[in-house]
């Protein structure tokens, strides 16, 4: 593996998980001063494609940044398809928030500076990441059906809780407000735009 991959690799890594913790600190200590309590803000915290997918980059991130002894445990986290569907995930993350989220949060302090984090900084600095990382000709279009796994899971996990706690992350998505039709009407577009960027990146890599 390139030294710049590796270095790469680290830097978003280190950067990914801090964000994260400190995104967990703000939620849970947000909920409980609402007075809902820790665990509700850990149910809270766990139902944002943008927090799932951002772990799922730093996952994949530490995977490329360990020694190569520890590749063979990591092995799955390095193939180019799980790398592509982290990478179309995280772009995703970045544009939903800025065309339809952005004008609904005004965050301020540190919640500024974490929220820039996981908008808008790491969804670039990981498209450059999957370019260097995942080599020319290692992606197919038999890729395209586990890709859709993450994303599918999670439109269903999402399902399963809305029903459960009546809680939903997004606008478009909440069941209560839109019912069913529009809520899987809106999951179809958002499940063309994952496929037209991945399939976009199994181009650019042939």
């Amino acid at each position: 593996m390139e030294t710049y991959v590796r270095r790469f690799a680290t830097a978003l890594a280190v950067v990914g998980w801090t964000v994260l913790i400190l995104q967990f600190y703000l939620t849970t200590t947000h909920q409980m001063a609402e007075g809902r309590g820790f665990w509700w803000g850990v149910v809270m915290y766990f139902g944002y494609f943008t927090l799932t997918t951002n772990a799922f980059c730093a996952v994949v991130s530490t995977a490329f940044a360990l020694p190569e002894r520890s590749a063979e445990r990591w092995s799955w986290w390095r193939q180019p398809w799980v790398v592509t569907c982290a990478m179309a995930s995280i772009v995703i993350v970045g544009a939903v928030y800025f065309l339809l989220l952005r004008h609904q949060y005004h965050p301020e302090g540190l919640q500024w500076v974490v929220d820039r984090f996981l908008h808008y900084l790491i969804p670039p600095a990981f498209v450059v990441f999957w370019w260097r990382a995942v080599p020319h000709g290692n992606l197919n279009w038999v890729h395209l059906p586990p890709m859709m796994g993450y994303p599918s899971a999670y439109f269903g996990y999402l399902l399963v809780r809305g029903e459960m706690t009546g809680a939903y992350p997004y606008f478009f998505i909440d069941v209560s407000r839109l019912g069913y039709t529009q809520v899987l009407a809106n999951a179809v577009g958002f499940s063309l735009l994952f496929l037209l960027l991945a399939s976009l990146a199994i181009r650019a890599k042939r």
